[in-house]
């Protein structure tokens, strides 16, 4: 198949999401990554200039920023830095290079903003929202898939059965989460970068709650033990995405029965 004309940039291309974006944008598009990985901090504007007025980029899709709510309770000086003053350094550069379309990755967690990397989100949208680019905000909702991060339930909960500790279960069960899986998120953005811009919630509408994937985690290890912890305050009591706008505009629906991707990626 020929590939579109326009050049695509991927920053945070070797990040969870990034890794299975990246390949099925390729087959589209000349597309290009730029990742902390590689050594491309979004802090750095004059390498990140140098990179814009060698290639032009049509497309920037931003996925780079510092993830997971707890870890930006300790370490938010660097999630400011990335995920604030970073993000600012790509929307200045994207304007001054005439970016025809900037698609930046948002987060559930802006929705009620309780924690240091909500804030910083929240912040990034508002940027976004302000800046001269024809743009594009995804919000994704607690995304699972192949190579997912470690520090999401399922990574954790493998851990800890791995080390023969007990399951940390948080609150009493009752939480619950709308979980996307990676590929089906992957399909929303592909859709973005032609359809009309605006803000899109890319995530699942299916309610689990935290007792239910507990249910679906001791059919897969039936050994498994738990032990209750307390809730921590910044956590969000439940989740669910407005998929409605994507839906209708997009024309985009998950593909993956959700709970059956929960089991398979539990093995």
């Amino acid at each position: 198949m020929k590939k579109i004309d326009k050049k695509v940039l991927v920053i945070g291309s070797s990040g969870f999401i990034g890794s299975h974006l990246f390949p099925r944008l390729e087959k589209l598009y000349s597309t290009f990554g730029y990742d902390l990985v590689g050594g491309n901090d979004i802090r750095d504007k004059f390498k990140l200039d140098r990179l814009f007025e060698k290639e032009r980029f049509d497309i920037v899709i931003n996925l780079a920023a510092r993830a997971g709510v707890l870890s930006g309770e300790e370490f938010y000086d660097e999630y400011y830095s990335t995920n604030c003053v970073g993000l600012m350094n790509i929307i200045k550069i994207c304007e001054k290079y005439k970016v025809k379309r900037f698609i930046h990755f948002s987060s559930s967690a802006v929705l009620k903003a309780l924690s240091v990397y909500g804030v910083t989100k929240l912040a990034g949208d508002y940027m976004v929202k302000n800046s001269k680019l024809d743009w594009v905000i995804i919000r994704p909702f607690t995304v699972i898939g192949e190579g997912g991060r470690k520090d999401m339930v399922i990574g954790k909960w493998k851990r800890q059965l791995e080390k023969g500790e007990k399951i940390q279960f948080r609150g009493d069960g009752t939480t619950f989460r709308g979980y996307t899986y990676v590929g089906d998120l992957v399909d929303g953005v592909i859709s973005a970068i032609t359809g009309p811009g605006g803000e899109y919630d890319i995530g699942g509408d299916v309610k689990i709650t935290l007792e239910e994937f507990w249910q679906i985690f001791q059919k897969v290890y039936p050994y498994a033990e738990r032990e209750y912890v307390p809730l921590p305050e910044w956590d969000e009591p439940g989740e669910l995405a407005d998929t409605a706008k994507a839906r209708e505009v997009l024309g985009w629906q998950p593909r993956v029965d959700i709970k059956s991707k929960i089991k398979e990626l539990m093995k």
